[in-house]
């Protein structure tokens, strides 16, 4: 269902005329971490949020068509 929904935010964010999906997760979330990276995102920078350190997780949505990317 993970995958179904993050090609389904590409989809909408996609239409609106973006060309990138972000999404931020805590540091010491390897699991999480890893996930998004199997599924084309790459860190792009950290940041602190109320003391806890977030990695910032971005991919690309160009291509993206029906909420399914190419």
């Amino acid at each position: 269902m993970g995958v179904e929904l993050l090609d389904w935010a590409s989809g909408y964010f996609a239409k609106a005329g973006r060309r990138k999906l972000r999404l931020d997760c805590y540091e010491n979330n390897a699991r999480l971490c890893r996930y998004y990276d199997e599924h084309g995102f790459r860190t792009i920078g950290h940041k602190n949020w109320n003391g806890a350190m977030l990695l910032m997780k971005e991919r690309n949505i160009q291509g993206s068509r029906d909420g399914h990317l190419d």
